[in-house]
């Protein structure tokens, strides 16, 4: 970016019309005075945005009675709702839009981006990006006509002036040069920018409804007290930075700039008043030189968001550069005893924040950073992995220059003609399985016989959510990659798939992966073989056998490892469980008056062990019984009687010859009815959320049947049988195994153009 040229004294030459220099740049001289030929002020037109105009003027006074209605007739409940809003909406500002996005004074994990982005969009003030694209602007440019806010036009302007009119057309000119590229690679701020004018109404529904809905509170309360008041304070104490710590207070770090040290500035907005220090060391996360929590409430979240893990790269400026900008160039309200060299910044070189290319190296020298992150690289995965026993069974095996245990040779009628297996009980899991199910059992009595209507719609909505969770987040997404989903998708799905409690994403998608590259091996975490109990649920009641997790090592996870909803998920699984079973227990309990017992018998109870039986159906029925019109070398049969519980996963012979296509779409005319999860990925397409919906081509279809087919299904086209062999199985899309043949006649729906 070119550097900023500001507080820059430009003299008239000798000859006036002579173009001055500066830092061996032309740059147009100031004109001559003239004496009394020119005002002392600047001169401005006016652009009156009046739909502001009306806003304010309705806002304030509105305000103003919603907060005399907070203290004289509102309930409690509503003052500790009212109070919770204020700070955590402003925390989406101070900690959000404008630590972390503004000035990169710290970095965030994906979670506590999306929290911060909720956050400010609950304080209805732009979107991030345009939040974070005018403060830049208004620190490159401090005080000048470029800057949205200049405070040298007066308090008011500075306070809301400058949104009651159309800006500079310097904001706009100079706001081009400065780099925005870290916000636009950031997909939760351009989701919410995409959005807003979706998500902004939202912020003044919710908290409006909440006490009317939940406590009863009027509806002209709520909305006066939740909505209008919180909203005007917010906005008002935003803008107090602009102008009173503008105007008012101490300079002790820079006294040729107007920004201040304001302590009702520091109170009204949970630590922003520290202004003086923020403009002088503006990448500093604490925006303030002391850690003092007490008027500084955004640097105490900023530090528990740390201790958590979800803040990281803390950056903050050394006590030598403190000492040096001082003892340079404060107003002396602060002393520094030691004699400090006086280099350092200029005023002329300001700076947004972290990431200006004008940043002093010195400063980036003597920057602390807490907490930062390890960037060490991953070991690479060992993907696809075939062991054979080599002419020297006990000679280690090598597989890409590195060396691999073989099996054990084999001993003809050495051993008996069933595999022996050695059981060790998961005695956990025994309790938990003899505890669900006469209480899913109880549960289903109690939801047709005690239970409200509204608990009845509530069940059945929870199973098909959390089932979607499985079948069109963990199965199709994250086990078979067989369509692609952006981040509000993914994230929804996550959500969902918590909700139906079967293991972490992570660990569902890995054990799934290994059942399809070694069906119906002992690899095969569920070996439909050792019959129908073991493959339904029997195999979580032992733990599993060596080589599924031997062989397990070598699928590639690289895809799910690189995705961090899946991450985030499996590292807070435990704190996010639990929740998967209160929340949907508590519902019907809280909002429609239910019974405890019932709901946590129908809600909780019921719908868990329905959905895992209906999984587990999966594993054991579409394995045992049923058509194979595809394979019918497979144990996966085409079992339609399971179909309601998964909604279409009983397509098993189907959906796992082509395990990357987004079948079992292998419905073949797109039913639906038997079929709601494909009917679910097709509206997420629909809506832009899914996209490189991969199905397999008809000629695909028919010679798998032609070949391999029991004959259920008659192809009368004679086909070149060429394709899978059986010992060829794939796990999905991305499966180093999968054929070229396949690979050239896929077809792939709502393909993301990436020109």
């Amino acid at each position: 970016m070119a550097p900023n040229l500001k507080d820059v004294e430009l003299s008239n030459s000798e000859d006036p019309m002579k173009a001055v220099e500066y830092r061996g740049r032309p740059v147009d001289p100031a004109k001559p005075k003239l004496i009394n030929s020119q005002p002392s002020q600047p001169q401005y037109q006016w652009e009156i945005v009046w739909r502001n105009v009306i806003l304010f003027l309705y806002l304030h006074p509105f305000a103003i009675y919603g907060l005399y209605l907070l203290v004289t007739a509102c309930k409690i409940k509503t003052i500790c709702w009212v109070l919770p809003l204020i700070f955590l909406a402003g925390q989406g500002i101070t900690s959000g839009a404008h630590r972390l996005w503004s000035h990169r004074a710290y970095k965030a994990r994906l979670p506590l981006r999306i929290f911060l982005c909720i956050l400010q969009t609950m304080s209805v003030q732009t979107p991030i990006y345009d939040w974070a694209r005018d403060h830049r602007v208004h620190h490159k440019f401090t005080d000048t006509d470029a800057d949205p806010h200049n405070a040298k036009r007066g308090f008011f302007f500075s306070h809301m002036g400058w949104l009651m009119i159309k800006k500079h057309k310097d904001v706009a000119t100079k706001g081009k040069t400065i780099d925005l590229s870290d916000l636009e690679a950031d997909p939760v701020v351009m989701f919410q920018k995409k959005y807003y004018l979706i998500l902004m109404p939202i912020a003044f529904l919710i908290p409006t409804a909440v006490p009317w809905y939940f406590w009863g509170e009027t509806l002209w309360n709520s909305w006066h007290a939740a909505g209008i008041f919180r909203y005007t304070l917010l906005i008002n104490g935003t803008w107090s930075v602009n102008s009173v710590a503008h105007i008012w207070g101490m300079r002790p770090y820079d006294k040729n700039i107007k920004p201040t040290e304001n302590y009702f500035v520091a109170f009204m907005t949970f630590g922003e008043g520290w202004h003086n220090y923020h403009h002088a060391f503006p990448w500093d996360y604490k925006a303030a030189e002391l850690g003092n929590y007490g008027l500084n409430w955004s640097t105490g979240f900023i530090d528990l968001m740390d201790k958590i893990g979800w803040a990281y790269d803390l950056k903050t400026a050394s006590l030598d550069t403190i000492k040096r900008r001082i003892k340079r160039s404060g107003d002396g309200t602060i002393k520094v005893k030691e004699d400090v060299d006086a280099h350092g910044h200029e005023h002329g070189d300001s700076i947004w924040g972290w990431g200006d290319e004008d940043m002093k190296e010195e400063d980036k020298e003597d920057l602390r950073v807490f907490n930062k992150l390890n960037t060490a690289d991953m070991a690479p995965n060992l993907a696809d992995l075939v062991l054979s026993n080599s002419e020297d069974p006990v000679k280690p095996v090598e597989y890409r220059g590195r060396p691999v245990d073989p099996p054990k040779p084999k001993l003809i009628n050495s051993q008996p003609s069933q595999p022996q297996y050695q059981w060790e009980i998961v005695w956990r899991n025994v309790i938990l399985f003899l505890y669900l199910h006469p209480f899913a059992i109880y549960g289903l009595y109690l939801l047709v016989t005690a239970c409200k209507i509204k608990t009845i719609y509530w069940v059945l909505a929870l199973v098909f959510l959390a089932g979607q969770g499985i079948t069109s987040g963990a199965h199709r997404l994250w086990s078979h990659r067989a369509y692609k989903a952006r981040l509000p998708l993914r994230i929804f799905l996550c959500i969902l798939q918590t909700m139906s409690v079967q293991t972490p994403i992570y660990d569902w998608a890995r054990d799934h992966r290994v059942h399809h590259k070694f069906t119906d091996t002992d690899a095969d975490p569920h070996n439909a073989k050792r019959g129908f109990f073991f493959s339904h649920m029997g195999w979580l009641m032992i733990k599993k056998h060596k080589d599924v997790s031997t062989k397990g090592k070598t699928i590639d996870l690289s895809d799910l490892e690189a995705d961090p909803v899946v991450m985030f998920q499996k590292k807070y699984y435990l704190f996010l469980m639990p929740f998967a079973f209160l929340i949907p227990a508590a519902v019907p309990w809280y909002f429609w008056g239910e019974t405890l017992w019932n709901s946590w018998h129908t809600a909780g109870i019921l719908r868990y062990t329905y959905s895992l039986n209906g999984t587990w159906l999966v594993n054991s029925a579409a394995h045992i019984w049923g058509m194979r019109p595809y394979d019918n070398i497979y144990r996966f049969w085409r079992r339609l009687a399971q179909l309601p519980p998964r909604f279409s996963l009983g397509l098993q012979n189907g959906g796992t010859i082509v395990p990357p296509f987004c079948s079992p779409k292998e419905k073949r005319g797109g039913n639906y009815r038997l079929n709601w999860s494909t009917g679910f990925i097709d509206l997420m397409a629909k809506i832009g959320w899914a996209y490189d919906l991969k199905t397999a081509s008809l000629d695909i279809v028919k010679k798998r049947i032609k070949r391999t087919g029991d004959g259920m299904i008659q192809v009368k086209e004679d086909i070149d049988t060429v394709g899978h062999e059986h010992e060829d199985c794939i796990w999905g899309w991305g499966d180093e195994d999968m054929k070229e043949e396949d690979k050239e006649d896929l077809r792939v729906f709502n393909k993301l153009n990436t020109k």
